[in-house]
């Protein structure tokens, strides 16, 4: 009886003893399959980061070959590229958009890999133009200084060397508030007293682009009002008063042309005096809108060129002015003090200056808030120990020609710049 009662109670032992190592073996099996499918949820989480990641590069690489195409003068209407790259391939449509006399772009761009794809876009994309040059020249007539307290707060390039004078440290350094490049290998100090500011570094032996690549002709068919021989113009919001010998036009009244271009050109047949393509302008109470105004031979400033919305109070307005000249833009003897050009200018055989610089008494600042591009870099007036003339300057760039130049501005061949960047 004792015998049978233990034999009874080994055997149940026995027996929880098993159910409980079928439970432990179901519940390790249970824990190894959830850790496996873990793990394997793991793996394609990577594998799908990866996969994401490979086609994050490969929508970049397809942006960038449509940016460089783009760059090179091709896809002048809307089109899709494609191409394979590693383990995968990309796909870009290039929207081409065609606005007034400029041409806007976006570029968007699908990678896949495995079946996984990404997307990057370039919204607004265009050439840059040289509107983007706060200063840039190619020469000079003879050292001219860079004085202390002078404020550069757009991109500077300049050829020749850059030379620095004491003149004004007491009110502060020479200060370039962006980019500064020169194609020399150094720069030039009157003294010890002389450090400019370089926020955005100076970079030496820099080539650019040569000013001999605006094409005076495109900008001739940009144009559809096409004046010849010495033109007048003053304007006042969006009319002017036009004067040109060769059309009978004495102080004639007309709006502002749709497309915001004039070119005058150079005549070779009638009288000598009628044959120069050359410009007076003035526009002391403002110009309402966009205008691009282009010369054969020289663009000569009598008086203020101002915008009537003024971009400087008001970065939003949308009024713009550019003056483009084969020689020179050249402020006369009759311009007033403390003188007012907003334009961005350029000059592609000359450059910008004032007529007879050192003569006569000191004529207060002469403010251009744009930009200046010029052959050669000219000056607007001289200083002494004892005595000033002409100008003082006073260059400010306006930002919003980086986005927004003037109508039909020349485009530099190898430069893009976009509005937008999604990715």
């Amino acid at each position: 009886m004792n015998l049978r009662s233990h034999e009874s109670a080994s055997g149940g032992r026995e027996g929880h003893a098993l159910v409980f190592a079928l439970l432990f073996m179901l519940l390790a099996s249970m824990v190894a399959a959830i850790c496996a499918s873990a793990s394997l949820t793991r793996i394609r989480q990577a594998r799908r980061q990866e996969h994401m990641e490979q086609a994050f590069y490969l929508a970049e690489a397809g942006a960038e070959r449509a940016a460089s195409e783009v760059a090179n003068g091709q896809h002048q209407t809307t089109t899709i590229i494609e191409g394979e790259l590693g383990a995968g391939a990309y796909k870009t449509l290039i929207d081409v958009r065609h606005v007034g006399g400029d041409t806007l772009i976006d570029l968007v761009s699908t990678g896949t890999v495995s079946g996984v794809s990404r997307g990057v876009a370039m919204r607004g994309v265009r050439q840059s133009t040289w509107a983007r040059w706060a200063c840039w020249y190619k020469e000079e007539n003879g050292t001219l200084w860079i004085i202390g307290s002078e404020v550069f707060n757009g991109p500077v390039y300049s050829e020749p060397k850059l030379h620095f004078h004491s003149k004004g440290t007491d009110k502060g350094q020479a200060h370039f508030l962006d980019d500064a490049a020169t194609a020399k290998d150094s720069i030039e100090k009157e003294n010890d007293d002389v450090n400019p500011k370089f926020d955005k570094g100076l970079r030496l032996n820099v080539a650019a682009e040569p000013i001999t690549a605006i094409d005076f002709g495109e900008l001739k068919g940009k144009s559809d009002m096409v004046l010849r021989g010495p033109t007048t113009i003053k304007v006042s919001g969006d009319r002017m008063t036009v004067t040109n010998t060769r059309e009978g036009y004495s102080n004639k009244e007309m709006d502002i042309p749709a497309d915001g271009v004039i070119y005058v050109q150079a005549a070779t047949d009638g009288r000598p005096y009628t044959r120069a393509g050359t410009v007076t302008l003035s526009a002391p109470d403002g110009v309402d809108g966009r205008l691009t105004v282009v010369a054969d031979n020289d663009i000569k400033i009598t008086g203020h060129v101002r915008c009537e919305d003024n971009p400087e109070t008001n970065p939003n307005s949308n009024d713009a002015v550019g003056l483009i000249a084969k020689g020179n833009v050249e402020v006369q003897t009759s311009a007033p003090d403390n003188l007012e050009i907003f334009a961005h200018i350029i000059c592609q055989e000359g450059g910008f200056g004032v007529a007879e610089h050192n003569t006569g008494d000191y004529r207060g600042t002469l403010k251009v808030y744009g930009g200046l591009v010029m052959y050669w870099r000219h000056p607007v007036g001289t200083f002494n120990a004892n005595h000033q003339t002409g100008y003082t300057k006073n260059y400010v760039f306006d930002p919003r020609f980086t986005k927004n130049p003037p109508p039909c501005y020349p485009k530099l061949s190898d430069e893009l710049e976009w509005t937008q960047w999604e990715g």
